[in-house]
């Protein structure tokens, strides 16, 4: 262990000596995104979209409806609108969002079985405006709801009849609730749990990138700086030498990995998805994490000891990269527990599948599924340094084949 201990301590301080690297790899992401999430939120709020209303009716529903408008328009968040009522189309020239009454408005809304129509037009491309029509549509749907109402009174007056105009026009109420895998019932938190799940989830992708680009590095460095000579021959067997870079790498990747995470998480919090860290899904992916660096980090050093160069070595790590954000980014729309069976099994082949599902049933609330995936992690961890172990020898190191 002291030969293990020596290199450990030599990876160690040629990390520390090159501060640039732990600062870009630590800390600017726990700038960077929050950032960038402050940045785009901020553009986001000031932009102006603009909303007309051409009222060629002028009767008393228009009347009405543009002030459910203006309510719904105030209650607005993260954008600023303007809101302009026209007596004409080409007043409302250079508005995102278009809403025309037409002549008829009114009286078509007095009459007991009358159809009002609103003409409403936006402004193609223009994301923000969309929550302008989002607010268009909730302001008549009020309206629409009090003329009913006020429809259903005239007419229970002319049958002699009394009745509830709330209840007969809505006949039918819909309750929602939540619950886990199991069948247990879940409280109102569980749909933010799950989307937290998955955002981990995909958080998982900034672990493995560290994890190959500093073992890459370790090894292959060493070459092209033509000092793993020099190391081979001083007093440590191979084995300490691969356990020593492979610890340091495994020390540095957590922390990139942490940082990394935390920031994205910080992005989407920011940028107001809202966000529960459940203790078991938090537990479930902290393990994770830490099996996921052995891992890659034992992978890393099969490929970068076959590699002749830093690019070559590159190019072998952007597989295992590529199958990594293929793996994590599926966490965002993919349900992994409603694919089929073969499918499922396929997806387990890859290691790093295990890490999403160990965080995803977590948020399920199956916390012996998500306990046997750590519990794989584990062995693959252990699988793969052996094989890191076994493939990787001094001639390999120095002269690659």
């Amino acid at each position: 262990m002291s030969g293990f201990r020596v290199v450990l301590w030599k990876e160690l301080i040629d990390l520390s000596r090159d501060y640039k690297t732990i600062a870009y790899v630590v800390l600017m992401p726990l700038i960077i995104l929050p950032a960038v999430a402050l940045f785009i939120g901020g553009l986001y709020s000031v932009q102006t979209i603009r909303v007309a209303v051409v009222d060629l009716d002028g009767g008393e529903g228009a009347e009405v409806f543009i002030s459910y408008l203006e309510e719904e328009l105030d209650g607005l968040a993260g954008v600023r609108v303007e809101l302009l009522v026209a007596g004409s189309l080409e007043e409302a020239q250079g508005s995102h969002v278009v809403i025309v009454i037409p002549e008829g408005f009114t009286e078509a809304l007095a009459s007991l079985d009358g159809v009002a129509v609103l003409e409403v037009s936006r402004q193609a491309g223009v994301v923000a405006a969309e929550q302008a029509v989002q607010a268009v549509l909730r302001a008549a749907s009020r309206l629409e709801s009090q003329v009913a109402v006020l429809r259903v009174e005239e007419l229970a007056v002319l049958a002699g009849v009394e009745v509830d105009p709330r209840g007969l026009l809505n006949p039918l109420e819909v309750k929602f609730a939540y619950h886990t895998a199991g069948g247990a019932p879940a409280g109102a938190e569980a749909p933010a749990a799950a989307v937290t799940a998955r955002i981990l989830i995909f958080s998982l992708f900034f672990v493995v990138n560290p994890a190959l680009v500093f073992m890459s590095d370790a090894i292959v460095g060493e070459r092209e700086r033509r000092t793993i000579e020099k190391l081979l021959l001083a007093p440590a067997s191979l084995r300490d030498i691969l356990l020593g870079k492979a610890a340091a790498s495994v020390v540095l990747s957590t922390g990139a990995a942490v940082a990394d995470s935390i920031a994205l998480v910080a992005f989407f919090a920011i940028s107001g998805v809202g966000l529960t860290l459940a203790a078991p899904v938090l537990a479930s992916w902290l393990a994770s994490v830490v099996l996921l660096v052995f891992m890659t980090t034992a992978m890393a050093a099969v490929v970068a000891a076959r590699s002749e160069s830093i690019r070559s070595a590159q190019a072998g790590s952007a597989l295992l990269m590529i199958i990594a954000i293929i793996v994590f980014s599926s966490a965002l729309a993919v349900d992994y527990a409603s694919l089929p069976t073969p499918v499922q099994t396929l997806l387990q082949v890859i290691p790093f599948t295990h890490a999403a599902l160990a965080v995803y049933y977590a948020a399920l609330g199956d916390i012996l599924r998500s306990t046997i995936h750590v519990a794989i992690q584990a062995l693959l961890s252990a699988a793969l340094a052996l094989a890191a172990a076994r493939l990787v020898d001094e001639e390999r190191l120095v002269l690659v084949r």
